[in-house]
């Protein structure tokens, strides 16, 4: 699931999102990795989106929309129940646009979190699904190699056959 983030190739099929690839940056920081982009929703707004991961526990991703008195916030983390099974939560924070007033930022709200909540069952009905493919189909599926790589440090099984 944590390596949703860095499947680029899914972003505009799944998410009407366009990615400039030359604006991604990425760090990797012992326990912490780091990822930004910029691009387009639906061709129209600007969209700046950061997320930063400490170790597999949780990820805090950010995004911005210049012109749109917006920013959301998202922490998520999952739980492994078992060798198939992650429990995942999502928390939401929205960040009113000071120039929107209190009514607008009140009808905004639940107007996003059922975006949200659309994006995420997308997103799940691919994991619900998903099957570990070694080496990604395409170079347009972002940097799962390198992520996979940085995540191995957390993987107990992966230790243990060290």
């Amino acid at each position: 699931i944590r390596e949703n983030g860095v499947d680029f190739a899914h972003f505009p099929a799944l998410h009407h999102a366009e990615i400039d690839l030359d604006t991604v940056q990425i760090v990797f920081d012992g326990p912490r990795f780091r990822y930004s982009w910029v691009g387009r929703y639906r061709k129209l707004m600007r969209v700046h989106v950061t997320e930063e991961f400490q170790g597999l526990g949780y990820s805090l991703t950010t995004v911005r929309t210049p012109g749109f008195p917006m920013e959301v916030t998202l922490l998520g983390g999952g739980t492994a129940l078992d060798d198939t099974v992650i429990q995942t939560r999502t928390d939401v924070y929205l960040r009113r646009g000071s120039r929107l007033t209190a009514a607008v930022n009140r009808l905004m709200l639940p107007a996003f979190v059922r975006f949200l909540e659309r994006n995420l069952a997308a997103d799940a009905a691919i994991w619900n699904r998903q099957v570990y493919v070694p080496t990604p189909v395409s170079g347009a599926d972002g940097p799962i190699v390198r992520f996979r790589t940085w995540a191995s440090r957390f993987d107990a099984a992966v230790e243990a056959r060290a």
